[in-house]
This record gives structure tokens, sequence and C-alpha cells, in this order.
């Protein structure tokens, strides 16, 4: 902890996650409250942001980078497949209908890999 006080580039953040007396020597300190689970507003709050300002970023870099996602009903938003990395362009969309329990699923599949996983629609 010295490193972080002697060091005007480092920034020092305490997270309370439970309720957990502070340390005295934290008890001043400016700290982020989590211990209502809400992940949304800590990490704003982690990375000096309000809103949806880390959603902006976050899309921003994914443009800037040329990240491509699909979305698969059944399983969700996909950039790459999980198991092997391969590109969403190697990724396909499938569906099934069981006649017998009327319901229909869906997923993704990889073409370099087989993986495959998805869901209840």
């Amino acid at each position: 902890m010295s490193r972080f006080l002697d060091d005007d580039d480092r920034v020092f953040l305490v997270v309370r996650l439970d309720d957990t007396d502070l340390p005295e020597l934290l008890r001043d300190m400016k700290w982020i409250d989590a211990r209502n689970g809400d992940v949304d507003r800590v990490a704003n709050a982690l990375m000096g942001m309000r809103g949806n300002d880390r959603l902006r970023a976050m899309q921003t870099t994914l443009d800037e980078l040329g990240i491509q996602m699909e979305h698969f009903p059944g399983y969700g938003v996909l950039l790459a497949c999980p198991r092997c990395g391969a590109t969403v362009d190697k990724l396909k969309g499938w569906s099934q209908v069981d006649e017998v329990r009327d319901d229909t699923y869906a997923g993704a599949r990889c073409s370099e890999c087989g993986w495959n996983d998805g869901g209840e629609i």
C-alpha cells in the first residue's frame, strides 16, 4: 500500500464487498460500495464513468477493432467460438422443433471444431 501512497501515478481503490469494518487506515478514504451486487454501477465507478458511457466506450472499441458479433437465438451473443476461437463467420445458427413437446430449440454450431450449444426458445 505504501507504493500507492508514494506514487502519484497509481490509484488505490477501496471496494466494499460486505459489512466488515474497514481497517482504520482506510476509513477516511473514498470507497466504492459493492455490497448490493450492482455490478454495472461498480464497473462505472471503477472506470470513472456515468450512465451508459461504459457501454458506449465498449462499442467504440469493438468498432475500432473491427470485432464482429452475432446474436444466436437459443444461445446469445457470440464473437467467436468458445472452444476454438473461430471468428463469427464460422458460426452457423440452427433450430429444431420437438413436435412431441411442441418446443423449439436453437443455438450455434462452429464449422471449424464442431462445437455446438443452444437451448429452448
